[in-house]
């Protein structure tokens, strides 16, 4: 930053005096001072090195997928054979949704869908992610292409966020994974080729609750505690994985996902709206916390609701019953077919705390029990 404001004109110093000063700060232990003001003047006058070239996403895709399967090999037993089953199943599931590649938003889902695959079999092996690309392919199937495979897309997140369940034997999967490793090397700037070393270092927290007492320690470890809660995912079904919520939340997103497929030839705009809400929570990190009264609530009522692009939704009822003058006055005392109208029926008090309930939903908020 003092490079560019330098070169930019914003500060009044001689160059050789910030060039001594930067020199000194670089002696009391801030390393390579001198070379991040040389490249800030650089950035000052050439905004080229601001941007980066722009990537085919077909290219990028295909790169994905190489590197997953390629840290898969060597980073697990049997890798060699898992990793290319894995390849397998994401070159047929590509084959099979080619329409997605059609669009940048498109082949933004088909890059999620790749990544939640590989988690998938992270989470649960092979079957697992099997299963998951099963529901997405059966899906689009039944979408359609006038509308961009939006039900599909819209469907990717919501279902991969349901599934991968964060329960301890998946955080310690991640957390020793090798993508997780290549992420911090490049968030640190790690160069093997000029000496850089990357160690970890976590502060393990053991709790013991004893005769209404507590003792808790920090201790500093490696990442062998995770590594040990890894290898547990041969031993611990995956059905006893995770808290009872999230299990009921896993199966209810799934079976949503075939409904959709089912209904969508009648009900597309419905399922189509529904899931681009769930996608809008499952981005900002809120599906997990839903109520599955709610959800359910959404999933089964008959309004469709119309999502905007700034993430407001809205939804209008019309009553086949009501006629063109129906609820209008004529003038300052009755209406003109006040004498004729039969009384409507009030409204039964589930019906009430049902709309209610609805509308604190689409508003953002917790309806009331």
């Amino acid at each position: 930053l003092l490079g560019v404001a330098y070169q930019r004109g914003f500060i009044p110093v001689t160059l050789e005096a910030i060039e001594r000063a930067v020199a000194r700060v670089e002696e009391r232990g801030y390393g390579r001072a001198q070379e991040a003001f040389s490249f800030g003047r650089q950035l000052g006058f050439a905004d080229r090195l601001l941007t980066r070239p722009r990537v085919d996403p077909e290219w990028d895709l295909d790169h994905l997928t190489r590197r997953l399967v390629l840290s898969m090999k060597h980073s697990r037993w049997r890798g060699v054979s898992i990793a290319a089953g894995f390849e397998s199943l994401l070159e047929r599931c590509r084959r099979a949704m080619p329409g997605l590649s059609e669009t940048n938003s498109g082949r933004a889902a088909l890059r999620t869908l790749i990544t939640a695959a590989y988690r998938c079999l992270e989470w649960g092996g092979l079957d697992y992610a099997q299963s998951y690309v099963d529901l997405m392919t059966a899906l689009y199937r039944q979408d359609r292409a006038d509308s961009g495979r939006a039900l599909t897309r819209y469907a990717v997140l919501p279902l991969a966020e349901a599934m991968l369940i964060h329960e301890p034997i998946y955080l310690a999967t991640m957390a020793t994974s090798p993508e997780q490793r290549r992420r911090v090397r490049e968030r640190i700037n790690v160069k093997p080729g000029r000496g850089d070393r990357m160690e970890r270092r976590y502060l393990t927290r053991v709790e013991l609750i004893a005769f209404r007492r507590q003792f808790r320690a920090d201790i500093r470890t490696s990442d062998w505690p995770a590594r040990i809660a890894r290898a547990l995912w041969h031993i611990c079904p995956n059905n006893w994985r995770g808290s009872a919520r999230e299990r009921e939340l896993r199966s209810y997103l799934m079976e949503l996902v075939r409904r959709a497929g089912y209904e969508a030839e009648n009900r597309y705009d419905h399922w189509r709206d529904l899931f681009h809400r769930l996608h809008l929570h499952a981005a900002e990190g809120r599906l997990r916390g839903m109520a599955m009264s709610e959800l359910r609530m959404l999933a089964d009522h008959e309004e469709t609701f119309h999502v905007t692009a700034a993430g407001a939704s809205s939804s209008s009822r019309v009553d086949p019953g009501a006629g063109p003058r129906a609820g209008r006055k004529d003038g300052p005392g009755r209406s003109a077919n006040d004498d004729d109208a039969a009384p409507s029926p009030a409204p039964k008090k589930s019906e009430g705390r049902e709309r209610r309930s609805l509308r604190s939903f689409t508003r953002g908020r917790t309806p009331r029990p």
